[in-house]
């Protein structure tokens, strides 16, 4: 078995949110190393690019949610954004991040709890490679709570989680209630060294959106 396969193993057998934090804590400085030469993790460069069409000013503020060691605001960074916020819940992945210096602010947050940012104040929302078994579809509601009415929604799930936890139904779910519609849904790598692809989806929310 690859140490990249060993490392996400691990991962999906994590079950409490305590143990999930203290993996992250203890994996924050081998993190970025694992991910990126032992698995191939290409989600982050694959969503800052699919957001790009959908916000074309490079001004607006983004917030990057579960932005663990930063590897999505770099880049974002690196398509020119420059007002992008991130949280985490694991403080020393939040320490990689902020030495990246491609965020304006960074803080704690706890995914799977009600998100300390006021509603309707990003113009964008990322979340790559968070969402899953740890993190379930309830999230999204948050997202859109914190973006402002026509605002756009960045998402990315493993393939296998995708549907099984699932990221399908709430996407149908919030269409359906016409609280966001679906600008893109694609199947992308995701892990290419494992083998592993993710959906890749773009929400864009209504025009109309309740403060709660």
């Amino acid at each position: 078995m690859s140490k990249g396969r060993e490392f996400l193993d691990k991962i999906y057998a994590l079950e409490e949110d305590s143990d999930v934090r203290s993996f992250y804590d203890d994996a924050a400085d081998q993190y970025d190393e694992i991910l990126l030469s032992q698995i191939g993790y290409v989600s982050p460069t694959i969503c800052a690019r699919a957001i790009t069409p959908y916000l074309p000013n490079r001004e607006e503020t983004l917030m990057d949610l579960g932005c663990g060691t930063g590897l999505a605001g770099e880049a974002l960074s690196a398509l020119g954004y420059t007002h992008i916020d991130g949280v985490d819940f694991s403080p020393e992945m939040l320490t990689v991040a902020k030495a990246r210096n491609c965020y304006s602010k960074l803080a704690l947050a706890d995914l799977n709890a009600h998100i300390d940012i006021p509603s309707r104040h990003y113009a964008a929302a990322i979340c790559v490679g968070v969402l899953g078994q740890h993190v379930l579809p309830a999230v999204l509601d948050e997202m859109i709570r914190i973006v402002e009415p026509a605002g756009v929604i960045c998402f990315s799930v493993n393939e296998r989680a995708f549907d099984g936890c699932g990221f399908r139904d709430k996407v149908d779910a919030l269409s359906a209630e016409g609280v966001a519609s679906c600008l893109s849904l694609t199947k992308e790598a995701y892990h290419v060294h494992e083998n592993i692809d993710g959906w890749v989806c773009l929400l864009r929310t209504s025009e109309t959106a309740d403060d709660d």
